[in-house]
């Protein structure tokens, strides 16, 4: 299951699925301009959409990995001229 999940978070799994759909659309006589129009729509929403899953995903990453942030103490706050 994660490695499904994997193959469909890449967006060049995406992209080489909106370019076969639309030659073959093509070779089924859709005019170029309809495929042309509904590709770039297509490609568009998914740039964006994966754009968000990637943000999660790192956002996850992040929040499990980092440690609690660090407390100044006075020593570097007179250090800093702040203290």
């Amino acid at each position: 299951m994660n490695t499904l999940k994997q193959v469909l978070s890449d967006k060049k799994v995406w992209v080489a699925l909106v370019g076969l759909v639309g030659g073959i659309a093509v070779a089924l006589g859709v005019s170029e301009s309809t495929v042309a129009t509904v590709s770039g729509g297509a490609l568009s929403v998914i740039s964006v959409v994966m754009l968000a899953v990637m943000g999660v995903k790192k956002a996850k990453s992040t929040k499990q990995t980092a440690s609690d942030p660090e407390q100044p103490d006075a020593n570097d706050q007179e250090s800093d001229g702040l203290g």
